[in-house]
């Protein structure tokens, strides 16, 4: 469901910003179950295995598009996969995902911190580096960093391979 619903938004984005893109590498998507959360997280880069074709420009603007929705595509999946329990308290934790989770944070008083780190804009909630928000400028991909309970990634027990 992840990959379908970001090729959706891909087709959309070549056409808006004239590239032509197509999968040339396997993505793994995983969604991870522990005591603490559910989550769904990308096992490999934010380019989602994508080669665009096009002006640097637009393939930037291409890119940007498709890898900053990566976070409310993983929400919205998990909230449609009737994880009800993680929702029926609303919290910072408990939102779904890394930009969901940040924007809820902002609207309730959390002050965010923008700064750049070695050619990288990062985005991350002040007193807080457990999520975070990576955007390349080089590339346009945005990346989304969830290090709550110590981990980056997730060790999956449900995995779903797109070759």
């Amino acid at each position: 469901m992840m990959i379908k619903c970001l090729d959706m938004i891909a087709d959309q984005a070549a056409n808006q910003y004239n590239v032509t893109w197509s999968r040339t590498t396997p993505i793994v998507v995983s969604v991870f179950d522990d005591a603490y959360q559910t989550y769904l997280t990308l096992e490999c880069d934010h380019s989602m295995g994508m080669t665009v074709m096009g002006s640097l420009k637009n393939t930037i603007l291409f890119n940007s598009a498709c890898s900053s929705q990566i976070s409310s595509i993983e929400y919205g999946i998990m909230r449609n996969l009737d994880f009800i329990s993680q929702y029926e308290t609303v919290s910072l934790d408990v939102m779904g995902s890394v930009a969901r989770d940040m924007s809820y944070a902002f609207w309730t008083g959390t002050d965010l911190e923008l700064f750049t780190y070695n050619g990288y804009t990062v985005m991350e909630l002040v007193g807080r580096n457990d999520l975070i928000l990576l955007y390349d400028p080089e590339t346009g991909i945005m990346r989304d960093l969830n290090t709550v309970n110590g981990f980056c990634g997730a060790s999956g027990v449900f995995i779903i391979i797109y070759c």
